[in-house]
């Protein structure tokens, strides 16, 4: 406790501190009397900061200055100042280095991080490394390549695509064929191929066009990799005469995408397509028809009655497989039904086959008959040793054993021709084996049913085929001597008639 004494003493100090004061305001001096700081004791070097007067732990503030961004000078806590406040350009209104960029110096120069997967403005691609000559280079698209997406994905500009990386040229050269062919069906037959020995599934094939990126419709025949090969037939454009012929291979890559499409490959006047490769039972449209025109064969019998023991074996044939018909001999004999077919208002007819015979009777190859005799003919391809064909008009038939004889078991491409008013001819390997004058120009209307392999009659008809026969067809067009001598070059020797081309990668 302070003394009495002591308590009346601090009254004299308190006038004096004010008067003190009074004297420094008159005076216009800044003055803490007995250097206690007054109010603000803890703020003893804050000779500028004239208004922080409560501010008791700001000791040390003279020049605590906040940033100013855009300015730019580059001040804490700011990462980058470009001397503006608008994004996009590297650094962002709140000096912030953008995503993608680097900030350097003072006011910052930003430029994109390349190599990091992001596409910005200043380039033109960037595929997340800095490999040369990726397609990629520097982040800018190399020649003869073309990039798209974050990070950028990069192909030769004349690629399918980026799923696919392994391709093989496929050439015809001029005057392969003797005339331009448009749309046709080339087979294709790869066998002892070291790239598509690898291959798991045949849709990890596929076809171009000359472009290396326009998709062509094909349809694989038998895909036996390692063993057999690999067959398809692939729609081609146009096959020149006069100048060299370019599609691809694409291969190595299952796609959904570039799927089979039989139907599309023999759109062009196609109504029948029977590879004959299945192994027939008697079973209704156990034979398909691969132009989508649903005239399947039923072995034995039309659909719905088919007979295993009348339907043909399959055998090895000439590409793939075949069938075999045992002849008039063996009972009972053997055939392949079509559905009816209307062909009344045709202008054309085109009737193919390849047939291996095995005798030189009188026998039925492919034909639409109900009888034996002349007037019982819409058209017949048959044989003796020789040519024998038949076709009926709403005018006129023509019934003809004549030309240049079979060769016994080889194979014949075997085709019938007809132009409406014009004549019916009958061609072994693409080459003409004879012709004649028919009058009418449309054929006779019947309902019965096309025939692969024997007589209508049978098995009470002695003119079943004996041999192998594969890939029957019926056209409403009458095909030229140019396509039928292509077909012939192509399906007797497929690697012969083009020339595959090294394994091309990106």
């Amino acid at each position: 406790m302070p003394t009495r004494n002591q308590s009346n003493n601090s009254k004299p100090l308190r006038h004096a501190t004010g008067l003190l004061l009074l004297i420094s305001v008159i005076m216009g001096c800044s003055f803490d009397p007995g250097g206690l700081g007054g109010y603000d004791t803890n703020n003893t070097n804050n000779t500028n900061n004239v208004n922080n007067t409560n501010n008791a732990n700001n000791t040390n503030n003279t020049n605590n200055v906040n940033s100013t961004c855009g300015n730019g000078v580059v001040e804490t806590p700011e990462e980058c100042d470009d001397q503006n406040a608008q994004p996009g350009d590297g650094c962002d209104a709140q000096c912030v280095a953008e995503q993608g960029y680097e900030c350097q110096g003072s006011p910052s120069d930003c430029t994109p991080v390349c190599g990091d997967g992001l596409v910005l403005v200043e380039e033109a691609c960037d595929d997340g490394n800095e490999v040369p000559s990726d397609g990629c280079t520097a982040c800018q698209i190399d020649a003869g390549w073309e990039c798209t997406g974050t990070p950028s994905v990069c192909i030769p500009d004349d690629w399918v695509d980026a799923a696919w990386h392994s391709r093989r040229p496929i050439s015809i050269d001029a005057g392969t064929v003797t005339g331009d062919l448009v749309d046709f069906p080339l087979l294709i037959l790869i066998t002892g191929d070291s790239g598509i020995d690898g291959i798991a599934h045949e849709d990890e094939i596929i076809f171009t066009a000359e472009d290396g990126r326009t998709p062509l419709s094909h349809e694989i025949l038998f895909f036996d990799p390692g063993g057999r090969g690999v067959a398809a037939f692939v729609k081609v454009p146009f096959i020149y005469a006069i100048h060299n012929t370019l599609i691809y291979l694409y291969y190595g890559t299952s796609s959904l995408e570039y799927r089979q499409n039989p139907a599309d490959v023999f759109s062009n006047g196609y109504v029948a397509v029977l590879h004959l490769k299945e192994s027939g039972a008697g079973v209704t449209d156990e034979y398909p028809d691969s132009s989508g025109n649903q005239n399947h064969g039923t072995g034995g019998g039309p659909s719905g009655a088919g007979q295993s023991i009348q339907t043909p074996s399959r055998v090895e044939g000439l590409f793939g497989y075949a069938q075999y018909f045992p002849g008039s001999t063996v009972d009972p004999t053997c055939g392949i039904h079509l559905p009816v077919i209307d062909d009344s208002a045709w202008q054309g007819l085109t009737v193919q086959i390849w047939m291996n015979p095995q005798g030189t009777e009188d026998e039925r190859v492919f034909g639409r008959t109900w009888g034996n005799g002349s007037d019982t003919i819409v058209w017949l391809l048959g044989k003796t040793d020789r040519p024998k064909y038949r076709l009926r008009t709403v005018s006129n038939v023509v019934n003809v054993t004549n030309g240049t004889p079979f060769t016994l078991n080889t194979w014949v491409h075997y085709s019938l021709v007809w132009m409406a008013g014009g004549p019916v001819s009958v061609f072994g390997n693409g080459t003409l084996l004879n012709s004649s004058t028919v009058m009418g120009s449309t054929l006779y209307v019947d309902g019965a049913a096309p025939l692969i392999g024997n007589s209508p009659l049978y098995p009470l008809d002695p003119r079943a085929f004996h041999g192998r026969l594969q890939e029957a067809r019926i056209s409403s067009v009458n095909r030229s001597p140019a396509w039928l001598a292509a077909e012939y070059n192509n399906q007797v020797d497929p690697p012969s008639f083009y020339t595959l081309g090294v394994e091309q990668t990106y």
